[in-house]
């Protein structure tokens, strides 16, 4: 037989979970019958895929098969079935025998457009490297927000938290995801994809802030900018053009602060932007042993803008006061915020206001600064 047609002869199992396969019509626990000449091309696939390696003599598990798959010509990999359909196999291993874990047909033919990255949060020393392809993606998606949790656990149940490292609501978000994203990555399904990744990056970031000995900052800095980046690719409504912006909203804050006469905020995106601005100077300004512990997820939980403008005052008071009397920088950007009036919800802004923590502080940049 040089080309097989009939995949399921081959790749369809039986196990507990899928009882329903099984075959009545013989005393034998089976999900078909096969004749002797499709049990050993079906030896000699499963012989095939126990010994993929890569390039570097790595183990192979996740495979991809041309329909037209022809046994004469046993060399396959990835690379040349890209541009066809093809069928995706995730392969395991017990006991040295390989098990077939999950498949799909799929479309290989539709290239991932390059993302095109920009510094919205004026990031000091930051690469603009663009995206180039989907693994590349797929790397960042995992470090950014996943702490390099989901490759590995694409099909893993039993994913457990730590804490300091990874929290249960990590985990839980975690789980909930993976099926969007393996579907993507591997299989090219975008749908489930574009319908969480907005709430996911937004999720992730805010855990960065909770259950930590110590926040980084710069990491949280650089998952948001990447948060922005994808709702722009991805086109997530009135969330598209956050990142642009985000930019004109800094450049009216530094102008504003930089000013001699008394400014105000126009509108609630920009009271928001300030307000993290101001919330990163006061955390800088503790004279705690870590300043980020636990200084700055209060802020982000305050659902009303009056509980917001108190937390700012009441650690003005407490971190600030002394160093600002003499700053016209800091005490417009103080003006900025305690001045400003608004009915909206700061739960509705958490962008903004993460947005504003992440930025190059405008508290920190020399008047007449060319950007």
């Amino acid at each position: 037989m040089e080309k097989y047609g009939d995949w399921l002869t081959i790749i369809c199992g039986l196990n507990s979970k899928k009882p329903y396969l099984e075959l009545k019509t013989t005393k034998f626990r089976v999900p078909y019958r096969i004749t002797l000449e499709e049990a050993l091309i079906s030896k000699k696939f499963f012989e095939w895929i126990n010994n993929l390696v890569d390039e570097e003599d790595r183990t192979i598990n996740n495979i991809y098969i041309p329909i037209h798959f022809n046994f004469t010509n046993i060399e396959v990999s990835e690379k040349n079935v890209e541009d066809d359909t093809c069928l995706y196999l995730y392969k395991t291993t017990n006991n040295g025998k390989p098990i077939i874990q999950d498949f799909s047909i799929i479309n290989r033919r539709k290239k991932m457009k390059s993302i095109k990255m920009k510094n919205y949060l004026n990031l000091h020393n930051m690469e603009e490297q663009n995206i180039e392809n989907i693994e590349t993606l797929e790397a960042k998606i995992d470090e950014y927000y996943y702490n390099n949790k989901l490759r590995r656990n694409y099909y893993n149940d039993d994913i457990k938290a730590k804490a300091g490292a990874f929290s249960h609501k990590q985990v839980d978000i975690l789980m909930t995801t993976k099926q969007a994203m393996l579907d993507y990555v591997k299989k090219g399904i975008e749908i489930g994809f574009k319908t969480c990744v907005d709430n996911m990056t937004k999720e992730m970031i805010l855990q960065k802030f909770i259950d930590k000995e110590y926040i980084n900052l710069r990491d949280i800095a650089y998952a948001q900018n990447f948060r922005l980046n994808l709702l722009k690719y991805y086109e997530m409504g009135e969330k598209t053009n956050m990142g642009n912006r985000i930019k004109d909203l800094y450049n009216t804050l530094k102008e504003k602060t930089e000013g001699d006469e008394l400014a105000t905020c126009e509108t609630d995106e920009e009271f928001y932007f300030a307000a993290g601005q101001v919330i990163y100077y006061l955390v800088n300004q503790s004279e705690a042993a870590n300043k980020s512990h636990g200084l700055v997820i209060p802020f982000l939980e305050l659902s009303t803008t009056k509980k917001l403008k108190q937390a700012i005052e009441t650690m003005y008071k407490k971190y600030g006061y002394e160093l600002m009397l003499r700053n016209s920088k800091v005490n417009n950007l103080i003006g900025l915020v305690t001045g400003y009036e608004t009915q909206s919800k700061a739960s509705d802004y958490q962008d903004l206001i993460i947005s504003g923590i992440c930025s190059k502080n405008v508290i920190y940049t020399k008047k007449k600064e060319e950007e």
